[in-house]
């Protein structure tokens, strides 16, 4: 599903740490966002409730 227009920003406002999409025409962004997904994953598996961490 892409998010067009106004859609990117309705979703950003719902997160306070700042959210970043890809720009449209610019394929490589995705592919670092891709990459930082898998890092994350390491060590936040699927469904882990990110409530109980804390942002430090």
């Amino acid at each position: 599903m892409a998010l067009k227009g106004s859609n990117t920003h309705k979703i950003a406002s719902l997160f306070t740490d700042g959210v970043f999409f890809a720009h449209a025409g610019k394929p490589w962004q995705r592919g670092s966002i891709e990459n930082m997904n898998g890092l994350l994953r390491q060590y936040f598996p699927k469904h882990t409730d990110l409530a109980i961490h804390s942002a430090r």
